[in-house]
């Protein structure tokens, strides 16, 4: 359910900016080569179709500026970011081209400062983590 509404999240930016889906380029990034997240990102690429390049944000593996400029050269229409620390990156170096995230925790630093972020966010709250708890505790 939660790679739907992600892909719905990315599906509806993409149409307010570009007035369709086929064809558009787009720039995927993510934070790690995990399997959440390259489940989210397939995910997204079977349901949104055009033109992509991918970049992977590894921490402390690569050059954060460099990805960040080819980014920027490639004009996408759209970035779809996949965790915390490609988002976190983007968001404090692109404000001119929406970037929605997704399967980030606590994603209320991100949005607080950037217009051009949205994303689904995977805070849970307390709550719900505790009735979740009980349920299986016998």
């Amino acid at each position: 359910m939660r790679g739907h509404i992600f892909t719905i999240s990315v599906l509806l930016v993409l149409l307010q900016v570009t007035g369709e889906t086929q064809g558009v380029k787009y720039v995927i990034a993510k934070s790690e080569d995990i399997g959440p997240y390259n489940k989210a990102i397939t995910s997204f690429k079977v349901n949104c179709p055009g033109e992509s390049v991918d970049f992977d944000f590894r921490k402390g593996e690569v050059d954060v500026d460099s990805i960040i400029s080819k980014i920027k050269a490639l004009s996408p229409k759209v970035i779809v970011s996949v965790g915390k620390v490609s988002t976190v990156s983007i968001a404090e170096r692109i404000n001119n081209i929406p970037v929605v995230f997704g399967v980030v925790l606590n994603p209320e630093q991100v949005l607080s400062q950037n217009s051009n972020v949205t994303g689904v966010s995977m805070t849970i709250p307390i709550q719900r983590q505790f009735e979740a708890l009980l349920a299986v505790i016998p």
